[in-house]
């Protein structure tokens, strides 16, 4: 899926470097993809990124969920939109990079999330401002979140308080058929919920699309 999408992106004119991220378990032996794999992935321009393996065995749960929110580290670029492997773009998107990185003229801010039936900030495709540092700073809310709630019943997840924000109205999160103020909405323990805290509520900055 990743060289469809690689292809397709070059196809209708993006400018734009595909990154594409491994991360390869500590159960297996091998450090890297086979040659002819990456070969195929080189051919249509695509940059590899081999991530650590984990300490051990597939990854804790908190360890996955950081993994997308690696491209935060990427500091070469301004903007990093992140697409999960299954996604699979039809049309030239660099026209978002352009939205966001125009100065003054900006019509939307740095980050960027979208929002689906069941939650504010899907995800799946989203983009951030990478920075330094702040992966580091994402990684601490992982971590205060995990030893807050670890007394808490599965999935050990404060629902008033959340990722660390209690949203209090006329404050709300909102989604296509949704909106509330408890951090119910779907995979808000997860990456999704991670997602809206750190645009909306650390970073402050962030445009919202709702179909």
């Amino acid at each position: 899926n990743i060289l469809i999408a690689a292809y397709i992106l070059k196809r209708e004119g993006s400018k734009a470097d595909v990154v594409a991220q491994f991360q390869m378990s500590s159960d297996f032996s091998g450090e890297r993809l086979p040659i002819h794999e990456e070969e195929a992935l080189k051919t249509l321009g695509v940059k590899i990124n081999y991530l650590p393996k984990p300490d051990q065995g597939p990854g804790t749960f908190y360890d996955l969920i950081l993994e997308k929110f690696r491209i935060l580290d990427m500091l070469q670029y301004r903007r990093v939109m992140f697409l999960d492997a299954d996604i699979l773009p039809i049309a030239n998107l660099d026209y978002i990079f352009e939205s966001s990185d125009a100065g003054e003229n900006a019509i939307l801010k740095e980050n960027l999330i979208v929002a689906n039936g069941r939650e504010p900030s899907n995800a799946g495709m989203f983009m951030l401002a990478p920075g330094a540092g702040q992966l580091e700073e994402l990684r601490d809310i992982i971590t205060t979140q995990y030893k807050t709630a670890r007394n808490l019943p599965d999935p050990k997840f404060d629902v008033v308080k959340g990722w660390g924000h209690a949203i209090e109205a006329p404050d709300e999160w909102k989604s296509e058929m949704r909106r509330g103020t408890s951090w119910d909405f779907w995979c808000a323990s997860s990456d999704q919920g991670l997602l809206y805290h750190w645009t909306k509520y650390v970073k402050k900055s962030v445009s919202q699309v709702i179909k």
